[in-house]
């Protein structure tokens, strides 16, 4: 019957319509890109969260991104959108009331445009109640900012914080 017919044809038209929003927000979300500052690393003492990457971000000097004993790597800031950094500040970390872990030398790397476009190597005296070290970056589209534990002082590296201007 045409009426049956022009049912069918409602509600085919219905179903294409919400399938395509769908697919449309489903492409927004996968898409677009997600704004901030997070940090990730290549590994991290223990298991828990107690000593992981982010810890570097969170304005707490007490709390630290820390290695597995004895090893070297790195924990990286992701930059999103990329931005004019000026400098870069870098507080050690020391793991209290233990006081057994630090980072002695470390590469500060800057990426831009996806390259390396700064690299600089320096290292830290190690101290029960460090002090950061500040690096004059001025490097325009900064997308990531990479610290490298090259080697520690005592059992492991590790950082308390990384921020930037």
């Amino acid at each position: 019957a045409p009426s049956d017919v022009r049912r069918s044809q409602i509600a085919r038209l219905s179903t294409l319509g919400v399938v395509t929003a769908g697919l449309l927000v489903g492409a927004y979300f996968a898409l677009r890109t997600t704004t901030g500052v997070f940090a990730s690393a290549s590994e991290q003492f223990g298991s828990d969260d107690q000593y992981q990457a982010s810890n570097i971000l969170d304005g707490r000097p007490d709390t630290e991104w820390l290695l597995p004993d004895h090893t070297t790597g790195w924990v990286e800031l992701r930059v999103s959108p990329a931005r004019h950094i000026e400098r870069v500040s870098i507080l050690n970390a020391h793991n209290a009331p233990m006081n057994d872990r630090a980072t002695l030398e470390y590469t500060l790397e800057i990426y831009a445009h996806g390259d390396l476009v700064q690299s600089t190597e320096a290292s830290f005296a190690f101290s029960a109640n460090p002090e950061a070290v500040i690096h004059d970056v001025a490097e325009d589209n900064v997308e990531r900012i990479r610290v490298v534990v090259r080697s520690s002082h005592n059992y492991g590296g590790g950082l308390a914080e990384v921020s930037f201007q």
